[in-house]
């Protein structure tokens, strides 16, 4: 049996020399902080509503599709009986009648988001309805279809552009509402001595609408098929099976050109975001739009925006903004849900690899439909490098499931690192079920892993894991603190999992604090600090289904590191 020893032996030359571990040998993580680095944008730490520690809040959803901003109702389209009312000023306090603010103050829903984003130290992403009418009342009742006359009696004109100068205090009998004339009143409240005059506030920024592509079913009354209004009018179908109409590309390029212009024409450092997409079927015609021909609809987005912006001579689209519900499923489960079989929690853990992984197929019909790997951000890189090269990505919708669940844990603490890596300008996360502490406890890993406000780095750094089905790794290092790395390492096996950590950089590590979420807690642990060996290399154990945060210091030096000197050559 000798013979076989040979070959035993280049076996295990091979797997070392390619970064694969023999049996029995640690995992190796390569940290190298000499190539490309990149900052990280810290509105990829966004939320819809809920955790503190978010760098971004968006008031987003089907609600504001229809808000009138000057008298606050909104409509709810499918996800509530198609009822015009008062939700988004609901549990108002007096607080805010304290600060001058009622409910039937214009623009109180979105000043109030905005305050909680501030006095959270965050950005804010307003919605600009974009569907040209909006609710009139805000009566309740039930479905607004009731009554013949619902589209001129429950709902009134929205339009881009106000013919007349603008007012902080908007006409409420001209029977119209203006949405320059709202981006108008918004930034004054927030920026009084205009934008250059408040550098140090967080930003506000500007999303198109939500989901166009749907508004045929969640939005059928805002958007009511004309054949189909018309046999409602005549007796022949009930309201409530009056169905909308489906967005064409046409319409949607020319509503977001005009809008988009009409916000620019007010306030021109404004970011715009759109298209906001719902998901994969509206990336690719739009819903099955009636004038899709074959070209993508992103595609046909970005060139029809590219042209306008050139003809305009500013650019039009700041950002591509997505919605990414993953398809993925497991034990024949999607794994938005908050279920944690087996098959399912694998699934989960692996989806984050969708995003960029063009190795990694997964079970979903999104992955039939493309005939392989997603690899759903490289895919969309290259759609805005070809047709409008500049543009901004963000998934300002997205949940990856298991929010009770270390798996929901372990899912989005890698879909953050991606998003960081990956450079993505927003996103947003929006949760669908009533636990989401792991979910939260994954953000807490790069936003508050000591409990302290404690933070992942803004530049960064290139960090390889070998084998992406057992773990991730990613790494970053700090603008204003040169002694600072920080590395997120993620064990995404059901046993521990030794990993040596190799860092090349022109400054030696010392030490590292290490935090760790797992097991049945959604709360980050402190563990007992690190030593860095000389040559730059840190040995750890990764617990079972793990997220690891390691801050690493650096070793007392005479001289700046080589890469801070880079700026000034």
């Amino acid at each position: 049996m000798n013979f076989k020893r040979p070959w035993l032996c280049c076996l295990v030359w091979l797997m070392l020399w390619s970064g694969v571990p023999a049996i029995g040998s640690p995992l190796v993580f390569t940290i190298d902080t000499s190539g490309p680095v990149h900052p990280i944008s810290p509105y990829i730490y966004g939320t819809n509503f809920g955790y503190n520690g978010r760098a971004l809040e968006r008031s987003g959803g089907n609600r504001w599709t229809a808000y009138n901003w000057e008298t606050n109702a909104s409509h709810a389209g499918s996800d509530w009986f198609h009822q015009n009312d008062t939700y988004l000023v609901r549990n108002w306090t007096s607080e805010y009648e304290a600060l001058g603010y009622y409910t039937t103050t214009p623009g109180a829903a979105v000043w109030r988001n905005v305050r909680n984003a501030r006095l959270n130290h965050a950005a804010a992403l307003v919605t600009v309805p974009i569907i040209g009418r909006v609710s009139r009342d805000a009566s309740g009742g039930g479905d607004v279809g009731q009554t013949w006359n619902w589209l001129t009696a429950r709902f009134i004109p929205s339009l881009a552009v106000k013919p007349a100068p603008l007012s902080l205090s908007p006409d409420l009998t001209d029977n119209a509402v203006y949405q320059d004339e709202f981006v108008h009143w918004l930034e004054h409240t927030f920026f009084p001595q205009g934008r250059d005059g408040h550098p140090g506030d967080p930003p506000i920024f500007y999303c198109l609408d939500n989901e166009p592509a749907l508004w045929a079913y969640t939005h059928a009354r805002v958007h009511p098929s004309t054949d189909h209004y018309a046999q409602y009018l005549a007796g022949t179908r009930a309201y409530y099976n009056v169905a909308g109409a489906p967005v064409t590309y046409d319409a949607l390029v020319l509503s977001t050109i005009e809008m988009a212009a009409s916000i620019k024409d007010v306030t021109p450092q404004a970011m715009i975001f759109g298209p906001v997409l719902y998901g994969y079927n509206a990336y690719i015609n739009l819903q099955s739009a009636p004038d899709a021909t074959g070209t993508g609809f992103i595609d046909h987005y970005l060139e029809r925006l590219a042209l306008a912006s050139h003809t305009h001579g500013r650019r039009l689209l700041d950002i591509l903004d997505l919605h990414w519900y993953p398809e993925a499923r497991g034990d024949n489960i999607r794994i938005t849900s908050d279920q944690a079989t087996e098959g399912l929690v694998q699934a989960r853990i692996q989806a984050p690899r969708s995003l960029w992984d063009p190795t990694y197929e997964e079970s979903s019909w999104i992955r039939n439909y493309v005939g392989g790997p997603i690899r759903l951000i490289p895919w969309l890189k290259e759609k805005i490098a070809v047709h409008y090269p500049g543009t901004g990505l963000a998934i300002t919708e997205y949940h990856y499931g298991g929010g009770g669940h270390i798996s929901g844990g372990i899912a989005q603490a890698d879909v953050l690192g991606i998003f960081g890596r990956e450079n993505l300008f927003a996103a947003c996360l929006w949760t669908q079920n009533p636990d989401n502490s792991f979910i939260y406890g994954g953000f807490d890993m790069y936003r508050n892993f000591d409990g302290q406000g404690a933070s992942f780095g803004d530049l960064s750094v290139s960090a390889v894991s070998p084998d992406a089905e057992k773990a991730s790794v990613y790494a970053s290092l700090d603008s204003t603190n040169p002694n600072r790395m920080v590395i997120v390492a993620i064990n995404k096996t059901a046993t521990p999992l030794q990993v040596s950590i190799r860092i090349t950089q022109h400054r030696r590590m010392a030490s590292a604090r290490m935090f760790r979420l797992a097991g049945t807690s959604p709360l980050p642990a402190e563990l007992p600090p690190l030593q860095v060996a000389p040559d730059n290399t840190l040995a750890c154990s990764l617990q079972a289904m793990s997220v690891s945060t390691l801050e690493l210091s650096a070793a007392p030096q005479a001289h700046p590191p080589v890469w801070l000197l880079l700026d000034d050559v």
